[in-house]
């Protein structure tokens, strides 16, 4: 394991420019940065001007102090953060967990994300799974959200799209302004006082308003509905159903907190569970690539010894493939007792004569062009 410090102010700017790995990142009291990865010699901390700069090649803990501000340009793996208020920014990252952060702006994050508690405005430009977030103090744009969005407490204006469904929990104020858009379904809960006016339109021709005072039947295409002053204005378009409920009627504000807090609790344990099947996946596969190797060594072993065999019983009841042969040239043996008469005609190279040609070349008793010259002896055309 290796660890670096750096002493700092109370406000550094950080900048982790690359994590090769998972990042978690926890602010404290301290002026200072701590930075810690699993492994030697894959840490990076330096100060450049104004700035601090990580990088690490492995997973990597990050100690900050609590108003330093964070910009995480790539991260491979998973990012939590938590407890540090200075602005964030993420700009590339697996899935992402966000707790207790000031002005934060994600960029692209190819899992889920999950930010909860921000001071301050929130942006999520591209997320691949789902998004939660909670207690946001400012203005919150989520611009494309492949998978599901569920959303609590919005303090300012609000605009969100989703390829999945929208689930919405709100407390509307005088003046604010929403626009959620979702490929299916939208569900709202909000206060059986809200002051709010609603225009939503359901590609799927299905409005169902539930709440006291308000007509509950089903509408279809657009319908608008006014809450109290309407001094809220809130635009739902889904391409499913939208429901419209007040906290009486259904799950409340609280209930749903208590989902995005349980998903937050959960992101560490996910992401070294992640990263426990990641191993264990590339370990069955190296496994299995030895035993296809194994398996195919062993059958390659046993046809060679196949063809020994075949070829040992060949010469032990016909003699050696060469007998009876006239061989001129270089390679012309001098027989016992007296020299073989040449024969008159050329006679065909056997399978089993060119097997033992090439067993010889495979080991190194004779060279390719010696080769050659043998085969050529056989078939009674020396070369010169």
């Amino acid at each position: 394991m290796e660890q670096q410090v750096l002493a700092t102010g109370d406000t550094p700017a950080i900048v982790v420019e690359a994590v090769n790995g998972d990042l978690h990142v926890m602010g404290w009291e301290r002026a200072e940065v701590l930075a810690r990865a699993r492994s030697d010699s894959a840490l990076s901390l330096d100060q450049r001007g104004d700035h601090i700069v990580l990088r690490c090649h492995d997973d990597c803990v990050l100690r900050a102090p609590q108003s330093a501000t964070l910009d995480l340009v790539h991260v491979i793996g998973d990012v939590r953060v938590k407890l540090v208020r200075g602005a964030l920014t993420v700009r590339r990252a697996g899935d992402i967990g966000v707790y207790g952060a000031g002005p934060t702006t994600i960029e692209v994050v190819s899992g889920d994300c999950v930010v909860k508690s921000v001071a301050g405005d929130l942006q999520v430009n591209q997320v691949g799974g789902d998004l939660s977030a909670r207690d946001v103090q400012g203005q919150f744009v989520a611009t494309a959200v492949g998978g599901d969005i569920r959303i609590s407490g919005i303090a300012g204006m609000a605009t969100a799209s989703a390829g999945g469904d929208i689930s919405l929990s709100l407390t509307p104020t005088p003046g604010q302004k929403c626009q959620f858009t979702a490929g299916g379904d939208i569900s709202v809960r909000v206060p059986a006082d809200a002051n709010a006016r609603f225009t939503m339109t359901s590609r799927a021709d299905n409005i169902r308003v539930r709440i006291p005072g308000v007509s509950s039947g089903a509408g279809t295409g657009t319908r608008q509905v006014t809450l109290g002053d309407g001094s809220a204005e809130i635009i739902l378009t889904a391409g499913g159903d939208i429901s419209l409920s007040s906290d009486s009627t259904g799950q409340n504000v609280d209930d749903l907190g208590a989902r995005l807090d349980a998903a937050f609790s959960r992101m560490g344990d996910l992401i070294a569970q992640r990263a426990q099947e990641a191993a264990q996946r590339m370990a069955s596969r190296v496994e299995a690539k030895a035993q296809r190797a194994a398996r195919k060594a062993e059958r390659m072993a046993q046809r060679i010894a196949r063809e020994a065999e075949q070829q040992s019983r060949g010469w032990m009841r016909h003699g050696h493939p060469f007998e009876g042969r006239h061989f001129a040239g270089p390679f012309a043996p001098p027989p016992p007792g007296t020299q073989p008469t040449p024969r008159p005609g050329a006679q065909p190279v056997t399978d089993e004569e060119r097997l033992a040609v090439l067993r010889m070349v495979e080991q190194k008793k004779i060279t390719v062009e010696q080769a050659e010259k043998l085969l050529a002896a056989l078939e009674g055309n020396p070369q010169s």
